[in-house]
């Protein structure tokens, strides 16, 4: 009699193995495995393993057995349902004022005066010595990365920057012992993003990464981890994890100036703004019914054009990709004052521009943009925090936000144009979990 066998092996994406008393399980994603899975071995590159009904052997790259223990994942996996919401996207929106809080929990001291991360102490030293940030992600971690390095900047005096990570790979990015690279991804396992962090590691960058995933790839391969504690995420676009992306980001300003010692009345004054963050959206979400039927009356458009300054530019470019993504609308992001620079020739009567106004430090500016679209026939949306007259008498249609600083701004108009997105989407019927094309977690180049 012959013995069945499977053999798998890891190739440049994620490979685990589970193993409970039901039998061994096979996938590149630890919550695809049923909830009483406990032990699991994860496979590096090149690395394969032979797998019958009652034997398990692992192979390094020469082909040579192998011993490792098992990683134990830690705390009980979490049921994946609905429960009475009609879409995974929708339920993970309205837990945004949960995650929120759980990212703050532990690291924020109550009044907002202090920031802990008991996972840097170890790497306080090069901390310290660290010249530059520069943070990498893709999609929707990208648009995270480039509001975290203008608060990072602004609240920590500190040289920040960030960049798409699948531009980096093959490039000969300046870096050294001196740099600190803050790799962000929702999953872990991100291609692009875990081969930047190679390359950039490969030349002595300090690496700690902002991940939902404490058992995956980018875990293993930082030199430490910030989990954003969002539970898991099953709608293919990022909702709860990307507004706590933006919260770490806040967290890790504040947390750099603290290091660079910069006025504490400043850092309190910030970190009081984030604690009142989950209430805000919580009043926000209440606001669902208006903003529905803001996003119903947009449901028959085919194209929109999003704009926003400053920080307001990031949250255009996540209101954006959340439109395409879900409601299969061309949408483009742009920055408010490029719009003479060539968008304007796209703008006409059957326009719809989305306006990001709540970045009150160039409010005027923006204003100007609303009014360039508005004179050649565009419908105006504008997303605005309550009281602002200005925008009010020149916008079809506002969405009115609580009143926030400017950075952290952006979370309240992340988690409007969210809501906006889906309403569209549900009102043309388009698959909103899983929408054509895309996948969750983005294991392949």
């Amino acid at each position: 009699n012959h013995t069945a066998q499977i053999t798998v092996a890891a190739k440049e994406s994620p490979l685990a193995i589970g193993i409970g008393e039901r039998g061994i399980f096979i996938s590149s994603d630890v919550n695809a495995f049923p909830q009483e899975i406990r032990e699991v071995l994860f496979l590096s590159d090149g690395e394969m393993a032979i797998i019958s009904a009652d034997t398990l052997e692992l192979f390094n790259v020469q082909g040579l057995p192998l011993k490792r223990e098992a990683t134990q994942l830690s705390g009980p996996q979490e049921e994946i349902s609905k429960g009475s919401y009609p879409h995974f996207m929708l339920k993970e929106i309205f837990e945004q004022p949960a995650t929120i809080r759980a990212a703050l929990k532990g690291r924020l001291s109550c009044d907002g005066a202090d920031v802990v991360f008991n996972e840097l102490k170890p790497l306080l030293p090069r901390l310290h010595a660290c010249e530059r940030l520069l943070i990498i992600g893709c999609g929707g971690a990208w648009h995270a990365g480039l509001i975290g390095a203008k608060m990072v900047e602004e609240i920590a005096r500190t040289h920040a920057q960030c960049v798409v990570a699948s531009e980096l790979r093959g490039c000969d990015t300046l870096c050294d012992a001196k740099t600190l690279v803050v790799a962000i991804s929702q999953s872990g396992e991100t291609a692009d993003t875990l081969g930047a962090l190679r390359e950039l590691k490969g030349k002595g960058a300090l690496v700690v990464a902002l991940c939902n995933a404490p058992s995956s790839t980018l875990t293993r391969e930082a030199d430490a981890t910030l989990l954003l504690r969002a539970g898991p995420e099953i709608g293919v676009a990022s909702t709860k994890a990307f507004t706590s992306q933006i919260v770490l980001g806040a967290l890790l300003a504040l947390y750099f100036a603290k290091l660079k010692e910069i006025d504490p009345a400043r850092r309190k004054e910030f970190g009081s703004a984030l604690l009142r963050l989950p209430e805000q959206v919580e009043a926000l979400l209440r606001a669902r019914q208006e903003i529905a039927r803001i996003a119903k009356s947009c449901a028959g458009v085919e194209s929109s054009i999003f704009l926003g300054r400053r920080y307001m530019y990031p949250a255009a470019l996540e209101g954006a990709l959340k439109l395409k993504e879900i409601a299969y609308i061309d949408a483009n992001a742009y920055p408010g004052g490029e719009l003479k620079h060539g968008p304007l020739a796209i703008v006409d009567k059957r326009s719809l521009a989305i306006v990001c106004c709540a970045d009150k430090k160039i409010l005027d500016k923006t204003c100007n943009a609303i009014m360039e679209v508005k004179a050649r026939g565009a419908k105006v949306i504008a997303l605005a925090q309550e009281g602002c007259d200005v925008v009010s008498a020149l916008a079809d249609e506002v969405i009115w936000l609580p009143p926030q600083n400017d950075p952290l701004s952006t979370v309240l108009t992340t988690v409007a144009l969210q809501i906006f997105a889906y309403e569209v989407a549900n009102a043309r019927g388009a698959e909103i979990d899983q929408p054509r094309n895309l996948a969750k977690a983005i294991t392949v180049e």
